[in-house]
């Protein structure tokens, strides 16, 4: 978070502290506290994180940030799609290879069409025609 997000963070604070201390503001001093805590997650993350502690926190007690922290890193563990592994028969295994090497989505796309570009320039080379 950056600066900019302090004015929304406090939003954050305030609806916390409106379910887990009723009538009680979050006081500058903790919510600056939690900011410099929370600064180096995006405020995005930070308002998942919370939104998700809302819905799911058994225990009625102000979270603490190292409860934010561990849903932020828990939501940024999922496995990307390209590093999933599955069988699809119409994929081969270089390319199965190619989506478990941990390249992004992107990545793995640019190099698939480089690799069919290698393809068609060999097959022009060899006179197949490709229409």
């Amino acid at each position: 978070m950056v600066e900019k997000d302090l004015l929304k963070f406090g939003q954050v604070m305030a609806a916390l502290a409106e379910i887990y201390t009723p009538g009680k503001e979050a006081s500058p001093v903790k919510v600056e506290l939690y900011f410099q805590a929370l600064e180096e997650y995006e405020i995005s993350k930070v308002e998942k994180a919370v939104k998700q502690l809302i819905k799911t926190k058994e225990i009625n007690c102000f979270p603490v940030p190292g409860e934010i922290i561990k849903l932020i890193k828990e939501n940024s563990e999922a496995i990307p799609l390209c590093q999933v592994e599955y069988h699809n028969p119409y994929i081969g295994e270089h390319e199965a290879e190619l989506r478990k090497s941990g390249l992004t989505d992107a990545e793995w796309r640019a190099k698939q069409k480089a690799e069919a570009r290698k393809i068609l320039d060999m097959l022009e080379k060899k006179g197949v025609k490709i229409v």
